[in-house]
């Protein structure tokens, strides 16, 4: 062997030895991913329970026969009233979630918006019915609001200039159930039932 491919051999080895061999990068971790904000989802679940609770309260002790009472001036009787909250959740279900059926597509007719109430108790279905339909459409309404976030909640909604997007619409269901809320004070009023609160 040459003199020359001596050399370039010695150099050669001496760049293996001494080359410092890098360390292969740690993969990067994921990010954690951040939980999903729920603060107006919160809110709007709360603002709904807080206008049924106080809607439930005001709406106690009032006999079968005053459930369809209309004394002068007041012609939103009860059992109306509880059936128009109940299609009322209904819709705002569909338009929430897309989900249909919370409510019997008779109840329109009979509760929806422009429906006139009659002081005819057969006119209705049972108390009891309308009454079941009350809580099971607002739960399932409640039950689909509390799954979205607050990106899902602010998508806007065709709710005929009535809400502008699903969170406003779910807070706007208390405010509703709050109007209603006193009608049925008035109601008690009129029909000598004693506060909730005496």
């Amino acid at each position: 062997m040459s003199k020359k491919a001596k050399k370039k051999g010695a150099k050669r080895h001496l760049r293996s030895v001494t080359k410092t061999k890098t360390k292969p990068k740690p993969k990067a971790k994921r990010a954690a991913k951040a939980p999903a904000s729920t603060v107006v989802r919160d809110r709007a679940v709360a603002l709904m329970k807080f206008g049924r609770q106080t809607f439930s309260k005001y709406s106690a002790g009032f006999s079968q026969e005053q459930m369809t009472a209309q004394p002068a001036g007041h012609v939103n009787h009860l059992l109306w009233t509880i059936g128009h909250l109940a299609a009322t959740a209904g819709w705002a279900l569909s338009v929430i979630s897309g989900e249909k059926g919370a409510v019997p597509e008779a109840y329109e007719k009979m509760f929806g918006m422009g429906s006139v109430p009659v002081g005819d108790a057969g006119a209705y279905p049972s108390v009891d019915e309308v009454k079941g339909y009350f809580d099971s459409s607002f739960d399932r309404l409640v039950s689909a609001v509390s799954k979205m976030t607050d990106a899902q909640l602010s998508e806007a909604v065709e709710a005929g200039g009535f809400a502008s997007d699903k969170a406003d619409l779910a807070a706007k269901i208390s405010w509703h159930e709050g109007w209603h809320v006193g009608q049925v004070v008035a109601l008690r009023r009129a029909l000598g039932i004693a506060s909730p609160n005496a």
